[in-house]
């Protein structure tokens, strides 16, 4: 049978819904303008080399989702003590930061009422990669417990955004976790930050290449949930 282009289309927007937004980093410069860098998205899209690129190449403090730190607040005198994975908090301090919270994709618009928002200049990166690529990615580990959308994907992700009613108008609950979040990005969580003026990026993975520590896809392999791609010598 053939295809029209409109088929095609149906289909990349079933499993790719960022596709036709998908934008490319911004310069070194560009990104020194927000003193708050947040990178979310699905698990298994680039967040982890993302933030820790960015953070390196910037000389920004890196919250890793699995750390903790000291921060301080803007006048220098209180420390905030960020837990593992702390929301929103790290936009008071008075570190410039780069963010790693995929788990927190769910809350991305509850930035736009955050009483931080007035001392930070903050860029939210949500990662754009086809969800066929990270479903697979997702479900190279944790094989022995189903894999992890059985053991994540499927039960806390997804229970995350179901028990928020002001997403559910916006995805299929029977869709793979990547495309839930991808949707809820796309139709409300993305325009509502723009409507408070929040700047957003909705980050082309395959575009991480240029930032040279990218690993090929032939090249990847099992990589761990939490290793960091690294340039070959």
């Amino acid at each position: 049978s053939t295809h029209t282009h409109s088929d095609d289309g149906t289909l990349l927007d079933f499993v790719f819904p960022l596709h036709s937004i998908k934008e490319r980093l911004p310069s070194l410069a560009q990104l020194r303008n927000y003193d708050k860098i947040i990178v979310s998205g699905p698990q298994r899209s680039g967040t982890t080399f993302t933030a820790d690129a960015l953070a390196q190449l910037l000389q920004y403090k890196h919250l890793d989702e699995t750390s903790a730190a000291n921060l301080h607040n803007k006048s220098g005198d209180a420390i905030i003590k960020c837990k593992r994975n702390c929301w929103p908090a790290f936009l008071a301090a008075s570190e410039r930061i780069v963010a790693q919270r995929p788990k927190n994709s769910h809350e991305l618009d509850n930035i736009a009422k955050s009483k931080y928002l007035s001392s930070a200049s903050v860029l939210v990166i949500f990662m754009a990669r086809n969800c066929l690529d990270v479903f697979r990615s997702q479900n190279r580990i944790m094989s022995k417990l189903g894999g992890w959308t059985c053991r994540y994907g499927r039960t806390s992700e997804l229970q995350n955004y179901l028990h928020r009613s002001e997403l559910q108008p916006f995805f299929d609950a029977r869709d793979m976790i990547c495309k839930v979040k991808q949707d809820v990005w796309l139709k409300y969580q993305r325009p509502r930050l723009m409507e408070f003026g929040i700047d957003t990026l909705t980050l082309d993975y395959e575009s991480l290449a240029t930032l040279g520590e990218f690993v090929p896809e032939n090249e990847r392999g099992n990589l761990a949930p939490k290793e960091i791609a690294r340039p070959s010598q």
